[in-house]
């Protein structure tokens, strides 16, 4: 988190390996949001991929979104880009 004249900011680079960025342009999931019960982030955001700072009002605001950052949606991410990875194969079953 940044303390800066106007704000609180949290700054989130987002690295991501060639393949992971197939996968998300294959799938066409860029703009996926991962959603939790209050707020809505979208997290492949350019801003986000640029690094560019998300700012905040509060000291408090910004530590909950770096918190939910590290425990709830980067993990989301990384589970949208392993689910999506193999393709969905044919398969059938009796009843």
């Amino acid at each position: 988190m940044l303390v800066e004249p106007g704000g609180h900011f949290v700054k989130v680079t987002i690295e991501l390996s060639p393949e992971e960025r197939a996968i998300l342009e294959k799938r066409d999931l860029w703009n996926s949001v991962l959603v939790d019960k209050t707020t809505a982030y979208e997290v492949c955001s350019t801003d986000h991929l640029n690094g560019t700072p998300q700012r905040f009002n509060s000291a408090g605001g910004a530590k909950h979104y770096e918190e939910k950052l590290r425990t709830q949606i980067l993990p989301r991410l990384k589970s949208l880009i392993e689910d999506n990875a193999s393709v969905p194969t044919n398969k059938t079953f009796e009843l």
